[in-house]
């Protein structure tokens, strides 16, 4: 767990920061080069974001959007 922990804190870097032997590092190179050239395309402003969740309980499978940007109610999900 504590490597997920230490990937997801580098996200930035991405795929630079997994642990990747199967590669080339040229190859890694690629892939960080061509995901910052389109980050403005692929990806949206933090204040954009939204996480839902899919919760399993007493009735069943529900999805849920506890107010997403809000930092407690995720905490609440252990995503924080």
């Amino acid at each position: 767990m504590e490597e997920l922990e230490v990937q997801c804190n580098g996200a930035e870097s991405y795929p630079k920061n997994i642990n990747t032997q199967d590669q080339f590092p040229h190859v890694i190179d690629l892939k960080h080069k061509f995901l910052d050239k389109e980050e403005a395309r692929l990806f949206c402003s933090e204040e954009r974001a939204r996480i839902d969740f899919l919760e399993y309980g007493d009735g069943g499978i529900g999805r849920s959007n506890p107010a997403a940007r809000d930092p407690p109610c995720l905490s609440a999900h252990d995503c924080i």
